[in-house]
């Protein structure tokens, strides 16, 4: 659907050889078949829409996107982390001796007197 309107906005825009640009991306495109109308181009949807298989294949495409999405960011959020780690690791060792350990150390000599 998306395609039939943009190749249609196109040709309003600039002369473009709209049918040959069609044959040459979809080689064995009935082109006469595509909606011209909008008439045509709701019912054209409807049947895409009804059609079991495209019923099955559109949930499957969305979590596929959908868990490839969520991938993506945890492993952005994982280089994030990591640079950080990496970029001020001196301040957070530091960090981790004098509050940590000092306490640690406090608590053991504390149980030994």
């Amino acid at each position: 659907m998306f395609v039939v309107l943009l190749f249609a906005e196109l040709a309003a825009i600039e002369a473009t050889d709209v049918e040959g640009l069609l044959e040459r991306l979809f080689p064995g495109l009935a082109i006469d078949t595509l909606p011209t109308s909008e008439a045509e181009l709701y019912t054209f949807v409807d049947v895409l829409r009804s059609d079991p298989t495209l019923a099955t294949v559109a949930p499957l495409v969305s979590g596929f996107v959908g868990t490839f999405t969520v991938q993506a960011f945890n492993a952005l959020i994982t280089f994030i982390f990591a640079f950080f780690l990496v970029r001020d690791e001196q301040r957070i060792a530091s960090w981790f001796r004098s509050t940590i350990l000092e306490r640690v150390e406090r608590v053991r000599l504390f149980k030994n007197s």
